[in-house]
C-alpha cells in the first residue's frame, strides 16, 4: 500500500490526476474538431467542391483518430493513478 502521507507521493498523484483531466479535455477538443470538419465537408459538397470536401473528411478522420489516442492515454493515466493508490 502506498504511503498516502508522503508529500512526494501526494504531489505525484495530484499531477497524474491533472494530466488525466487534461487528456479528457483533449478528447473533447478532438471530437469537436471532427464534428466541425464533417460539417465543413458537407458544406463543401453542397457548394460543389468535392476535393475540398474530401480533405475536410480526411481531417475529420484524423481528429477522430487523435481522440481515440487521447482516450487511450487518459485510460493509461487513470490506471497509473489507481495502481499508485494500492
Amino acid at each position: 500500500m502506498a504511503d498516502e502521507t508522503d508529500p512526494a507521493r501526494v504531489r505525484l498523484d495530484e499531477v497524474r490526476e491533472r494530466a488525466a483531466r487534461a487528456k479528457e479535455r483533449e478528447v473533447g477538443a478532438h471530437a469537436r474538431a471532427a464534428l466541425l470538419h464533417d460539417n465543413a465537408a458537407a458544406a463543401q459538397d453542397r457548394l460543389g467542391h468535392p476535393e475540398l470536401a474530401g480533405r475536410a473528411r480526411e481531417r475529420a478522420a484524423k481528429a477522430r483518430a487523435d481522440a481515440v489516442t487521447a482516450l487511450e492515454e487518459k485510460a493509461g493515466a487513470e490506471l497509473h493513478i489507481e495502481q499508485s493508490r494500492r
